[in-house]
């Protein structure tokens, strides 16, 4: 599912330089710097408690980071509250799921337009002229996310009836109706079959391939290999390799300490 190769230098979404992040007397980052092209699917592997998920955090401004920088467009973001990174074009999901049981699958899409809307709440209680308008065109857009991750169908099921894997894509939809430019996903295939984590891996190709770029925490090393352009491999919050699922693969650190070794 990669694309060939090409010889244009992209853009920097975002850049992470000397980030670190300490809890009391324990190093969660280390120094971690990494840049993440434009219209690339990177990924961060290593073992649990690598700090890949303070990593995403830090990032999305859920933890303030000791030092270093989180850039994106080479404009600094860490210190900033999440909503104001979010407005910024970041959306995320999460490794457990955050969908809201009480609403159906579009409603549940129809949240992550939030941060999109013109329209206060003091409009909206009061029907003021345009409020109708918006929340049509919020709902036609959630049906279009939903149609994106193959749940058009489901919409009006109530979120908390659906099997795990259909949750996961509710959370994708959710997350690509804020229309961001950087999406990261925190480990998105765990919990699903092999059927659907390869229905994931299209998913996140084609998201990838409608301009979006995505940052991914994986376990899942066949579909990381699959789909990444470039691998990031943390252990105990420091970068201990970097480079393409191949170079990642021939790595003797990465080799021993991740991917094993074949008798």
């Amino acid at each position: 599912m990669s694309r060939p190769v090409s010889t244009h230098t992209p853009a920097t979404t975002l850049g992470v330089r000397q980030v670190r992040k300490n809890f009391g007397g324990v190093v969660a980052l280390d120094g971690v710097t990494f840049d993440v092209p434009e219209g690339q699917i990177k990924a961060i592997i290593g073992p649990n408690g690598a700090g890949k998920t303070t990593l995403f955090n830090v990032i999305t401004g859920v933890l303030r980071n000791a030092s270093g920088q989180v850039l994106l467009d080479d404009r600094q973001v860490n210190g900033r509250h999440p909503w104001e990174i979010a407005a910024l074009g970041v959306a995320r999901t999460f490794q457990t799921l955050e969908l809201f049981e009480n609403m159906t699958v579009l409603e549940n899409v129809m949240v992550g337009y939030h941060s999109r809307t013109s329209k206060g709440l003091l409009a909206s209680a009061l029907r003021l002229p345009g409020v109708h308008d918006e929340e049509q065109h919020i709902r036609d857009q959630a049906h279009e996310k939903l149609a994106l991750v193959g749940m058009q169908a489901q919409a009006d099921v109530g979120a908390a009836e659906l099997p795990f894997g259909q949750q996961r894509l509710v959370e994708v939809a959710r997350a690509l109706a804020a229309e961001p430019r950087l999406l990261l996903l925190d480990e998105p295939a765990a919990g699903l079959s092999t059927a659907e984590s390869a229905a994931l891996a299209k998913l996140i190709c084609r998201v990838r391939d409608q301009g979006t770029t995505v940052l991914l925490v994986e376990h899942d090393m066949s579909l990381v290999m699959e789909i990444s352009d470039e691998v990031v491999v943390l252990d105990h919050g420091a970068k201990v390799a970097e480079g393409t699922p191949a170079e990642v693969q021939r790595n003797e650190q990465v080799i021993a300490a991740y991917l094993g070794t074949e008798e």
